[in-house]
């Protein structure tokens, strides 16, 4: 039977020090804003900031309970004392993994993440109990924060895992423990933390080694590193998507049309069509990569198109956007990396003869950041009409392709209407640092 665990279980698992009265732990909060009486505040420390520095505050607004790294004197509710209170957070994520006795799936990779796991919430809420990560927590504070919600009405748990260094999706598997991984794809983002290509390889590749040994493990045949991964996954049992038919789940005919897009794809006990609301082969292939998963899970190929045809594009990630000019405009300024830049590229391509790239830097690629904007302006030619870029790496970008660079996104916003007619095609596409939300408001029809 479930039951919630205790601050004495927190600080066995953690090996840390109660100090005061047991209690058992219900709602947990970081942040002393959105904390309610009774919940129990974790002061986390990080690199700008220090939680300690608001444990009076939460005190004072009925904390049940705090959790710190250094033992206040006098305290007037129960304290844990952790060496590490963000570690903490995982060491409790454990404890409730432990007592879980239902599914556990997660993915991780490059690009694709975010929408994949998304085509995979809208798969498995066709069934009940469904837990599964919203916005963007998937990191060492969000994805515990996703196990704090658990309850005994869950039956099935989705992690969307992320990283920025190796070791990261390792210590997020260590306690979250999948059944069943999906390693989308291994490719230049966070490139800075993670050393280069070769690690964020190794470091996607320790979502394997997290898999139950008897449970499965989803890989992309198409990825450089599939061979690596194959090998790294030993005797669990393996499910492939790409796109080639050589793939157990496989990309067979795409189409964008005026309403997104449709595609076929080949499963394991039949073909399976999609028609949706959503623009991209690149987004076809996830879509093959979540029927994957969700087959290997054993959900029925008729929920599991249903599922893929209720996906709505994410805001900000290749999302259709109405314009005032009257041509099709593709918000895609949330994230951005050198697979995603050519995949947009590749849908902007097929949206007609008069197409315009704007562009904004890409963020966290460490020291090939100049050549791997200047692949991009590259692999445009050809392809594309225009590109306007700003920022100071995405001047690669336009001299690679021989585009327009400006010093500023007002400017840029200055002459932009002199250079739209109604039948051009406009994507935006830079990391969020970039700024490049306001140039997709400019152009957005005002109702």
């Amino acid at each position: 039977m479930w039951s919630d665990p205790t601050l004495q279980n927190w600080a066995d698992a953690g090996a840390g020090e109660l100090i005061g009265d047991d209690r058992v732990v219900t709602t947990i909060s970081t942040d002393t804003r959105s904390l309610e009486a009774g919940d129990i505040y974790v002061a986390l420390k990080g690199q700008y900031f220090d939680g300690h520095h608001y444990l009076s505050t939460a005190i004072h607004k009925g904390a049940g309970a705090v959790v710190v790294q250094d033992a206040l004197p006098d305290c007037p509710v129960p304290q844990l004392v952790l060496s590490d209170t963000r570690k903490g957070l995982g060491v409790l994520a454990g404890i409730l993994r432990d007592r879980f006795a239902g599914q556990v799936i997660a993915l991780t990779g490059s690009v694709g993440k975010t929408s994949t796991r998304a085509m995979l919430t809208e798969i498995f809420k066709l069934q009940p109990g469904l837990l599964a990560t919203e916005g963007n927590f998937n990191n060492d504070i969000g994805v515990p924060k996703t196990w704090f919600r658990l309850t005994d009405q869950h039956q099935r748990v989705l992690l969307e895992l992320g990283a920025n260094a190796q070791q990261e999706i390792a210590w997020l598997g260590s306690f979250s423990r999948p059944h069943i991984s999906l390693l989308l794809n291994a490719a230049e983002a966070h490139t800075e933390g993670f050393g280069g290509l070769e690690g964020v390889r190794q470091g996607k590749g320790e979502i394997i080694d997290a898999t139950h040994s008897e449970g499965g493990v989803v890989l992309n045949k198409d990825d450089p590193a599939y061979n690596r991964w194959l090998k790294q996954a030993g005797d669990r049992k393996i499910v492939t998507f790409g796109r080639h038919s050589d793939a157990d789940v496989c990309l067979l005919s795409f189409k964008n049309n005026s309403h997104g897009s449709e595609y076929t794809l080949g499963m394991p006990d039949g073909d399976l069509s999609v028609s949706w609301p959503v623009l991209g082969k690149h987004m076809a292939i996830n879509a093959a990569a979540a029927a994957a998963t969700a087959w290997l899970a054993g959900v029925s190929a008729l929920d599991i198109a249903q599922g893929l045809s209720a996906m709505q594009p994410e805001p900000g990630r290749m999302e259709p956007v109405d314009s005032m000019h009257g041509g099709a405009l593709i918000h895609d300024a949330y994230n951005a990396n050198p697979a995603s830049f050519r995949a947009a590229i590749d849908v902007l391509e097929d949206l007609g003869e008069d197409t315009l790239l704007i562009a904004g830097d890409m963020a966290e690629l460490g020291d090939e950041s100049a050549n791997l904007h200047r692949e991009v302006g590259l692999y445009a030619r050809g392809k594309i009409q225009h590109i306007w870029s700003v920022g100071k790496e995405s001047l690669q970008i336009s001299d690679a392709f021989g585009g327009h660079h400006f010093e500023s996104i007002e400017e840029l916003l200055a002459m932009l209407p002199a250079k739209l007619e109604t039948e051009t095609a406009v994507l935006v596409k830079g990391s969020r640092s970039s700024g490049l939300e306001r140039v997709v408001d400019a152009l957005r029809r005002k109702d």
